[in-house]
């Protein structure tokens, strides 16, 4: 093991000394609440695949919402997403065939087309969009893997009717199901409980998550993938300019300001962040406050790899629904509900800061 001269340890001893004795209590009297929020909030932390790319979340975050669609396979929903037998499936899809059977169409009596089983797993049902439609269709497929119930929503038109149908049975064969918490190792991209293995070449790839935070009502953090044929051209900084203005001067009594506009990069993708807080006045009320953030990154044209990338969150410090149902038994002369928990300022820039920091393509997704 090497060995250092006696003074470059000597000056290493005292450089640590200097940061333990001094500049380390420093910044934690200058910064007490920013500290307390990062070992509250991002201490504990939960990796979630997005598309091809992972971020680390609190444990607190709940997955609200999932949205994810394909080009060549359209948008994927998760139905059900453990305990589903063929008898479910069956159950659900013949309920929804009757439905179609029932719809009237003004020139071919039913919106329904035909019902076709790819599989004991699989059932395709064919039919027209709307009662008046007749130069196209949509596909509703259901597709049952190891316990969970996908569907899939693809449209085609008349005269790729028969070439639809092959998309679809190719399409179905690239789903594979699996936990929201496991981090697949194989390319292709993550949806909910599932991931779509990768096909040959560049496609249109959308995946959109949103989480709150159960305990607090009023936060909420949106993650934003899409793959592009033609990134904008105009950055957020450039398209947000005007909106802010016009808010400003529809909304006098509101205070809008912007305590971060900066370009920021992340893992390589060179994005703008703007964050806002606004403080509005209320007669005869608290002022209503909260605060905005968003990273946009425009992505790079016909690449999976530097996709655009949208990462927002916005926060209610009057915390939002719960605020105004207090609001409402107040004026009723109803008992009031339990105030809900609120975030500092501090603890929402921590957990901001640290999803942005942990955004990262997934290994070996691409």
């Amino acid at each position: 093991m090497p060995r250092f001269p006696k003074r470059t340890r000597a000056v290493a001893v005292l450089l640590v000394a200097v940061f333990v004795f001094w500049i380390y209590p420093a910044l934690r009297a200058a910064f007490p609440n920013y500290e307390h929020a990062m070992n509250d909030f991002t201490r504990h932390t939960r990796s979630v695949c997005i598309g091809r790319f992972l971020v680390d979340v609190p444990t607190q975050l709940v997955t609200q919402q999932y949205w994810q669609s394909i080009g060549g396979m359209g948008e994927i929903t998760l139905v059900a997403s453990e305990g589903q037998t063929l008898t479910n499936m069956r159950t659900q899809v013949t309920r929804r065939e009757t439905e179609l059977r029932a719809t009237p169409h003004t020139k071919e009596g039913s919106v329904f087309r035909e019902a076709i089983s790819l599989a004991d797993t699989v059932r395709l049902l064919i039919f027209r969009g709307n009662g008046v439609s007749t130069r196209s269709f949509e596909f509703e497929t259901y597709l049952l893997k190891e316990g969970r119930l996908f569907k899939l929503m693809y449209g085609a038109s008349n005269a790729r009717l028969e070439a639809a149908k092959n998309d679809v049975k190719e399409a179905i064969s690239s789903i594979h199901s699996r936990s929201n918490d496991s981090i697949p190792s194989g390319k292709g991209l993550c949806i909910d409980n599932g991931l779509v293995s990768d096909s040959s070449g560049f496609r249109l790839e959308s995946t959109s998550v949103k989480f709150i935070l159960s305990d607090y009502p009023g936060f909420e953090l949106s993650v934003d993938i899409n793959s592009t044929n033609s990134p904008t051209e105009r950055g957020l900084f450039e398209r947000t300019s005007g909106p802010l203005q016009m808010f400003s001067s529809a909304y006098p009594s509101a205070t809008l300001s912007t305590t971060r506009k900066a370009k920021r990069t992340l893992v390589g993708m060179e994005g703008e962040e703007l964050v806002t807080e606004m403080v509005a006045e209320r007669k005869g009320l608290s002022p209503e406050t909260g605060i905005t953030g968003q990273w946009e990154y425009p992505g790079q044209a016909k690449s999976l790899g530097q996709p655009e990338v949208t990462i927002d969150f916005n926060y209610d410090f009057g915390t939002g629904a719960a605020r105004l149902a207090r609001e409402a038994a107040m004026s009723a002369g109803k008992e009031l509900p339990p105030p809900p928990k609120r975030l500092t300022q501090e603890e929402v820039m921590a957990i901001w800061d640290s999803v942005l920091a942990s955004f990262r393509p997934r290994p070996g997704a691409f």
